[in-house]
């Protein structure tokens, strides 16, 4: 299943009846195992376990994360690299990695989660993969585009040359101006992921 849990150690607590304890990689990988779920458990070093017991170490950042609203950020990347087609744990561990990075870039003295969103393009452009990601957001650009000139409903009702409606919430379209993947749309009320592929 496609679930990802993000907890610090009180959440983890709550999850699994403990604290993580001094083993933190047990800790992980058991509730890992117990949920089904892909578990980063927040840290000095977060650890992204999956249920099989593979765990990713990511030791960006610091304890500036640690602020409110830090974590919804955090939830947003790792959203954004799932719909991009990371698997659920990489899509985490890429996502810890990025978040930590910014965090990292931004204002020695403190922050706050705004600050870890002014961060993320420097962040992206010191990864390894960034220029993947340069173009995956070129194609998204082409996306925003077309929402701009068309609109919201045109778009759901699949109104648009070259869209084909996949199925209640899913639209797909091969944009005519660029040389690019298909791309595509699901759509949930007012809330709209964009994937490639």
């Amino acid at each position: 299943p496609l679930v990802v849990l993000t907890p610090h150690d009180g959440e983890f607590a709550a999850l699994d009846g403990a604290a993580p304890g001094a083993d933190r990689f047990a800790a992980v990988r058991g509730l890992a195992r117990a949920t089904g779920a892909v578990v980063l458990l927040k840290g000095p070093a977060t650890l992204i376990a999956d249920p099989e017991g593979s765990v990713l170490v990511a030791d960006q950042g610091d304890a500036r994360l640690a602020t409110a609203g830090s974590g919804d950020v955090l939830t947003g990347l790792i959203l954004g690299l799932l719909a991009q087609g990371l698997t659920p744990q990489r899509a985490a561990a890429a996502g810890a990695f990025l978040h930590g990075r910014a965090g990292d870039l931004a204002w020695r003295r403190g922050l706050v989660a705004g600050d870890l969103v002014d961060h993320l393009p420097a962040a992206f452009a010191d990864s390894p993969w960034y220029p993947k990601f340069a173009e995956d957001v070129a194609y998204g650009n082409t996306w925003l585009k077309m929402f701009r000139q068309v609109g919201y409903t045109k778009l759901f009702d699949g109104g648009v040359d070259g869209m084909n409606i996949e199925d209640g919430h899913r639209r797909s379209w091969t944009p005519p101006e660029c040389d690019c993947p298909k791309m595509t749309l699901w759509l949930y009320g007012s809330a709209s992921i964009l994937g490639l592929g």
